[in-house]
C-alpha cells in the first residue's frame, strides 16, 4: 500500500472518534496507518489518571497517564475524554473545555497514539507528514511544517486555519498539528479553536507542549 493511502486510511477513523466527542470538530488529522482499517466508532473506555506533585502553571493541573505512557499540564477544570478502536491499537484522548466558558464549543487537545509500522522509519514518518500537511493545508498554513523538539523527540509541528460548521453557524478555527515517533509509538498532539481567541489558545498549547512529557 502506497504512503498516501496510509495516510489516509486511518483519517477516517480519527473524524468518527472526533464526531464523539463532545465539542471536537470534524477536521481529518494527517495519520499514516497500516493497511487494514475500521471504520466502526468505538466505545469510551476509562481514563487513568493519577495525580502527583508537579510544577504547573498557576490555573493548570498535571494528568498522568500511565496506560497510554505520557504526562502534561492541562488547562484546570477541562473535562477528559478518552476512547480506544482496539481492532487498530488507536488510543484518543481528549482534553475539551466545559460548556459555558468562554471559546468553548470549538476548543479541545487530543493526543492520540498508535503503534509505529514495521519497516516505517522515523525519517520516514516525519517526511510523510511533513507532505501531507503541505499538500493539503498549504494556501490555509499558519505556520509551514517544522522539525522541532518535543521531549528530546523529533516532531513535525505545523498550523492552519479551516471552516467548521458548528449547528448553523459556519466557524474559523486555528488547528495545530505536532507529530512524532517514541518508544515504539506514533504520536499526535491535536489542538483546535476558534480562531478568535488564538492568543489565549497559544498559551494553553504552549503550556502542553513544555511539559509534556513521554513515559518509559
Amino acid at each position: 500500500m502506497s504512503s498516501r493511502s496510509r495516510l489516509l486510511g486511518i483519517s477516517v477513523i480519527l473524524i468518527l472518534l472526533g464526531a464523539c466527542v463532545a465539542s471536537a470538530p470534524t477536521v481529518q488529522t494527517p495519520v499514516p496507518t497500516a493497511s487494514h482499517t475500521s471504520t466502526a466508532v468505538p466505545s469510551p473506555t476509562a481514563v487513568v489518571t493519577v495525580s502527583v506533585p508537579a510544577e504547573c502553571a498557576n490555573g493548570y493541573r498535571q494528568y498522568v497517564n500511565n496506560d497510554m505512557g505520557f504526562s502534561a499540564c492541562y488547562p484546570d477544570g477541562w473535562l477528559i475524554i478518552g476512547r480506544e478502536d482496539r481492532e487498530n491499537e488507536l488510543k484518543l484522548l481528549t482534553f475539551v473545555a466545559p460548556a459555558g466558558t468562554e471559546g468553548a464549543g470549538l476548543r479541545s487537545l487530543s493526543v492520540t497514539v498508535t503503534p509505529v509500522i514495521a519497516g516505517y522509519s522515523d525519517v520516514d514518518f516525519l517526511q510523510e507528514i511533513d507532505n501531507w500537511l503541505l499538500q493539503e493545508y498549504y494556501d490555509r498554513l499558519l505556520t509551514r511544517p517544522q522539525i522541532i523538539d518535543l521531549d528530546a523527540h523529533k516532531a513535525v509541528d505545523a498550523a492552519f486555519e479551516a471552516r467548521v460548521v458548528l449547528g448553523r453557524e459556519v466557524v474559523e478555527v486555528t488547528r495545530w498539528v505536532t507529530a512524532l515517533r517514541a518508544h515504539d509509538q506514533r504520536w499526535f498532539i491535536d489542538f483546535v479553536g476558534r480562531s478568535q481567541y488564538r492568543d489565549q489558545l497559544e498559551v494553553i498549547r504552549a503550556q502542553f507542549l513544555s511539559s509534556l512529557r513521554i513515559l518509559e
